[in-house]
């Protein structure tokens, strides 16, 4: 929530006035400058206060407040942060005794948000505090850490402060701010800035150890108890509500006749009544003395209230069960007044006898405008789940796609796919969602590389576009992806040297080939550069690759081998993958490692039989969908698929007759033997150190998860020697790249090759193929 609005508006002629009066104060001190001294000593200044993740939506609405815990002014200036932010601090600035001040990225939008005044601004350098949690740490201009806090937003922190209203707040500036359980959530919404906390000096009641009932059924009484200790408690009371009406209260009791066990044993206990099937309980716990109201859930947490669903036992599914509940009023208008505008809806999403309250939802992507529309679903912060069935992955966001124009079995399938051809691949599972107790579709539930997903696959070091439009993660803007495709655009000459340096050195060509080749095995149309894409900047080597997105627009009687087939002549299609392809002599390397994915899926027909067998699975969840919405056709994209695949199999078998480009014959062990470690050089300098492997053979050679015993690495699926050439593994590409000239690199490994040993190349079916000592 944006506090002091109105008093401190940026546009109105008042409101500006204000703000020019207030910047001119700004220019000339920020605070009376009282007597300095000359140092501090660590924890003299602490981190007091973090709002991380505004309530208000805008990042930019973010700040940090150090206090000053001594008797004394301290001299702050040339003070820093590093880490959390960067935030160089100008000389003169002075935190008086007891005394505080305030680190924000923009100084006029932390005025006009909270009416107060930073002490240094961050917004210039392109640093912001993490909605996830992170370490923030403070240091002297000795360099000196004088405080350091490594906050988070899961449990035992307090969740509710990542994005829901509140700050982050130390309960009182004496104790150790490094310890979670010594800061909560502000009772302030936008918290407390250059303020005393707003929970210094309460002394409220403790409640804990709430029941947590489950598999609860329709002929059940409930009982509820909490342990509540504390000083002058006057009294525990029991709040549940059915469904969305309002709120039920029951007086809780510790006299040993509310099945709470022994009187006066600091136990209460109430009992809710039994509830019919199709029935969602929640319910809290709030304990009263004379410093105020404790509740669990507590004003920390995101939830609001615990929880209880009542399931009907004849609801059974092959696929995963999600149980969706909004209000009839929410459900409304999110259909009638948010369609296209991406708003999130209160809800509840109930998954494994779990209740996570105070969810959101939102309608998204394609589909907007029918009757079954996908959906978007963010759990309360600090919450995730995993869906059984996927990748063990638990994720607090996720998508539910609408599956309106292919079976079910295709998008699960096409995952597969995807993980066959070398790319992480996201969980497309088909999943049964039921709105406030019946059947709503059946839907295929995706995780779209949130943070769970890059942490577990290797996409966390870097950053991270969709579309080439919108930061998903690690960057605060789209310089470097703008400036990556004007370089591209800059050098379309396809016989240039400097494009073919530049490729050379800033693509991930393993990847890039693997990503073509997803795209190609199922003749994709609806990718491209601005649609369905995400590309990917790896900070650990310099390069640049892509994800797929959204994989349903297949097949369409054509091959699309090259990427240029459905996307017409121009380069601006496609700059963040075409350039390889531009290459000839990369050309070829990406045309080996299709056929040697296409023998993979196609000659034993591995990739129709996925596809049955997935869709024979969810057969039953398929014909529920027909009923519910019967303006689809599964029947008619089943026959479609069962002739889709094997014409695509026979063109690709071949060999591209009459298109552009001709795959070359299947790999053969022959060739495999004629690939060698040809050069092996030990460095102490990372830069220098490389392994180079070279080829005989008169056809490229894919060398995709072949392993080299000694280093203990396994080759990056899509690394391809070309024939009579070479490829490169690197200590250090980035390095390697600043002091020599472009060559083609095919991964990078981590174990030091140390002064001398042994490395052994073998195939991916554990052949030798050579050994080398050196």
């Amino acid at each position: 929530m944006v506090m002091n609005k109105n008093k401190f508006s940026i546009w109105g002629k008042a409101g500006l006035g204000v703000l020019l009066v207030a910047c001119l104060v700004v220019a000339v001190s920020f605070r009376p400058a009282p007597a300095k001294v000359a140092a501090a000593a660590p924890g003299d200044v602490i981190i007091n206060e973090l709002m991380y993740n505004p309530g208000t939506g805008v990042q930019t609405d973010e700040y940090i407040e150090l206090y000053n815990t001594t008797n004394a002014p301290i001299d702050m200036s040339n003070w820093s942060f590093s880490a959390g932010v960067t935030c160089p601090i100008q000389p003169g600035i002075i935190i008086g005794a007891h005394d505080y001040i305030i680190i924000s990225p923009y100084i006029f939008l932390t005025l006009a948000t909270y009416g107060v005044t930073n002490s240094c601004s961050y917004i210039s350098s392109g640093t912001n505090l993490s909605n996830g949690g992170e370490t923030v740490t403070l240091v002297d201009d000795t360099a000196q850490v004088i405080n350091s806090v490594t906050y988070d937003d899961v449990s035992p922190w307090p969740s509710s402060p990542d994005g829901l209203g509140p700050s982050l707040e130390l309960k009182a500036p004496g104790l150790d701010n490094s310890i979670p359980t010594n800061w909560a959530a502000s009772t302030s919404s936008g918290g407390t800035p250059l303020a005393q906390n707003s929970l210094v000096g309460l002394v409220l009641p403790v409640v804990t150890n709430v029941s947590d009932p489950n598999n609860v059924t329709d002929s059940e009484d409930i009982d509820i108890t909490a342990e509540v200790t504390g000083s002058g408690i006057s009294t525990v009371e029991l709040k549940y509500k059915i469904n969305f009406d309002t709120d039920i209260t029951l007086a809780m009791y510790d006299d040993g006749a509310h099945n709470d066990g022994a009187a006066s044993d600091d136990v209460y206990g109430a009992q809710i009544p039994a509830q019919a099937q199709k029935t969602l309980v929640r319910f809290k716990v709030e304990a009263t003395n004379g410093s105020g109201v404790k509740s669990s859930p507590s004003t920390d947490e995101s939830i609001n209230y615990y929880g209880y669903y009542i399931k009907d036992p004849g609801v059974t599914s092959a696929a995963p069960i999600i149980d969706w509940f909004i209000s009839d009023d929410d459900y409304q208008d999110l259909i009638t007044n948010h369609r296209y505008d991406n708003v999130f809806i209160p809800s509840v999403i109930v998954y494994n006898d779990n209740v996570y309250d105070n969810s959101r939802t939102r309608i998204r992507g394609d589909g907007r405008d029918g009757p079954k529309f996908a959906l978007k679903m963010k759990l309360p912060p600090g919450y995730e789940f995993d869906l059984a069935g996927g990748s063990n992955i638990a994720i607090g966001e996720f998508e539910l796609l609408s599956n309106a124009y292919n079976t079910s079995g295709l998008l699960p399938t096409l995952s597969w796919m995807t993980a066959q051809t070398g790319l992480p691949n996201i969980d497309y599972l088909p999943t049964l969602v039921q709105k406030n107790g019946d059947f709503q579709g059946t839907y295929v539930y995706a995780n779209k590389y949130q943070s769970q997903w890059r942490q577990a696959n290797g996409y966390n070091s870097g950053e991270l576009y969709e579309d080439a439009t919108e930061v998903v993660s690690g960057a605060n803007s789209l310089s470097r992806i703008n400036q990556f495709r004007d370089d591209i655009l800059s050098t379309q000459d396809i016989n240039a040297t400097a494009q073919r340096d530049y490729v050379l050195d800033n693509f991930d060509i393993p990847k890039t080939f693997n990503f073509m080749s997803a795209l190609g095995l199922v003749s994709s149309w609806d990718h491209y550069v601005g649609n369905n894409m995400l590309q990917y900047y790896d900070a650990d080597t310099g390069r640049w690759s892509n994800l797929l997105w959204d994989q349903e627009g297949i097949y369409k009687g054509t091959l699309s081998i090259s990427p240029y087939d459905n996307r017409g002549s121009s380069l601006a299609n496609c700059w963040s993958y075409c350039p390889v392809y531009n290459q000839p002599e990369l050309r070829d390397l990406y045309l080996r490692r299709f056929r040697t994915l296409t023998d993979k899926l196609y000659t034993n027909d591995s990739l129709l039989g996925k596809f049955q067998e997935q869709d024979a699975v969810y057969q039953t969840e398929t014909n529920m969908d027909i009923t519910k919405w019967p303006v689809r056709n599964f029947e008619t994209d089943l026959a479609n698929m069962e002739s889709a695949v094997p014409y695509q199999k026979n063109l690709l078998l071949s060999l591209g007759a009459g298109f552009s480009w001709v795959l070359p014959a299947a790999q053969t062990d022959a060739e495999r033997q004629q690939v060698y470690l040809d050069v092996i050089n030990p460095d102490s300098n990372n830069s220098n150190e490389y392994i180079r492997i070279s080829n005989n053979a008169d056809t490229p050679v894919d060398l995709s998860n072949w392993v080299i015993e000694g280093i203990d690495y396994e080759i990056p699926a899509g690394a391809v020697v070309p024939a009579n050439g070479s490829i490169y593994l690197m200590r250090d590409d980035i390095g390697y790249k600043a002091g020599h000239s472009p060559v083609l690199v095919g991964g990078q490994y981590t174990t030091d090759l140390g002064s001398g040993g042994t490395l052994t190349l073998k195939t991916d079916a554990g052949a030798t193929i050579d050994s080398e000592g050196y």
